[in-house]
């Protein structure tokens, strides 16, 4: 007889509670502010409007011929599309995205429960993110952020609590979670397969085979997605088309380059012709002029570009766009992050998640110039894990001495 799965790690009377309040919260920013738009927003907004309309996957100008669209990733236009089919006003789209960060907060109520073992910790890092002022004020903008962010924590709850003996349905989870996350932004693409390497190293039990079943459907999932750009192309892409060749060449030569700078150092006479989406013949000859002159870059200077990259993999998550409270905060909470992330890493079962997660994010975007810090995004979930995991251990300690005394 099959053993019944273990019950779940809180009481589901608090993770709709704390739903609740991540909803509210959300709704009065929103009522506040309403909805924001960024440059990023035209091109996810023309991709719905396209797919909407059945004119393919592409983001050039209803006037334009449909070319196919290889820079955005296809998560995000596709919420976006559906949220539009649903309800045209803005007010349905900021309704959508606030559902999406509810569900996001209780997924990482129980995320944390399970990975501390501490439901008061789980408690206050649920909480802590329904109302963070960062997390909501993205989640009432047209950009990624929200949907990446609440599906990593969906899927990554998925794989804990699988891992800790919960039903199949939780390996399902994981692998929706994780495929949503990676199909809305690139830099996550190599997570799923990083966490499975590990965790097979690790115990090869449970964790392992939610993430190789994870894994298995991004791969899948991304050969039909790299299949379709591979057409449209002429060569293999996963997203950002030449972007990435661009950004290469940025970080390679300056600390910060602008795109008109960028293309005067590659002798192009125009950066808007050089990072034109709409033409994917031009984009395999622009990623290889920026990438002949970022080799040549990095060849000649490889430690100046060793140094500077580093460096961006701490600043990405205090870059200006953050409030100056929040940047302060971060900076100040980043010893209780480092020490929370090796003490949960060492002191439970699946508690290396955390490190790995936030290092992995890190990396991924130390060669982006421009990267913002809404990328950690993704990930500052987990951030704040360790986080209350070191104020909580170093609690512990000190009633421990005061008894002893």
């Amino acid at each position: 007889m099959q053993a019944s799965a273990p019950p779940l790690p809180v009481d589901p009377r608090a993770a709709l509670a704390v739903a609740t309040l991540a909803l509210v919260a959300c709704l009065a920013v929103d009522t506040s502010l309403g909805l924001g738009r960024f440059q990023d927003s035209a091109r996810y907004e023309a991709i719905a409007t396209r797919l909407s309309r059945g004119d393919g996957y592409s983001s050039c100008a209803p006037d334009q011929p449909a070319l196919p669209e290889l820079e955005r990733m296809p998560g995000y236009p596709t919420f976006l599309a559906a949220t539009r089919a649903l309800s045209a006003s803005d007010a349905g789209l900021l309704a959508a995205q606030a559902l999406l960060h509810a569900l996001g907060a209780a997924s990482l109520l129980l995320l944390a429960t399970r990975l501390s073992n501490r439901p008061r910790l789980g408690l206050a890092v649920a909480l802590a993110w329904a109302l963070d002022p960062f997390a909501l004020y993205y989640a009432r903008c047209v950009l990624s952020e929200t949907l990446t962010s609440e599906a990593l924590v969906l899927g990554l709850a998925g794989v804990v609590l699988y891992a800790t003996g919960g039903a199949r349905a939780w390996w399902m989870a994981a692998a929706v979670g994780l495929g949503v996350a990676t199909m809305t932004r690139p830099a996550l693409i190599a997570l799923p397969f990083v966490l499975a390497a590990v965790a097979y190293t690790r115990d090869r039990g449970r964790c392992a085979h939610a993430l190789f079943v994870a894994s298995a459907v991004v791969a899948l999932i991304q050969l039909a997605w790299i299949a379709r750009n591979a057409a449209a192309l002429g060569g293999p892409s996963i997203g950002a088309h030449n972007f990435f060749g661009y950004n290469l060449c940025r970080a390679s030569v300056e600390h910060a380059m602008t795109a008109r700078e960028a293309a005067a150092y590659c002798h192009l006479e125009r950066a808007d012709a050089a990072l034109n989406a709409c033409d994917p013949a031009a984009n395999r000859h622009f990623d290889a002029v920026f990438r002949d002159a970022a080799d040549a870059a990095i060849e000649a200077h490889p430690l100046r570009y060793a140094v500077v990259s580093a460096f961006r993999a701490v600043r990405i998550w205090i870059t200006w766009e953050v409030p100056l409270v929040v940047r302060i905060a971060t900076l100040a909470l980043l010893p209780a992050f480092l020490v929370g992330a090796v003490r949960i890493a060492r002191s439970t079962p699946h508690g290396w998640i955390v490190p790995v997660a936030c290092v992995y994010v890190a990396l991924a975007h130390m060669f982006v110039v421009c990267a913002s810090s809404r990328y950690t995004l993704p990930v500052r979930g987990l951030y704040l894990v360790a986080v209350a995991y070191a104020l909580a251990e170093g609690i512990a300690v000190v009633r421990r001495r005061r008894q002893a005394a």
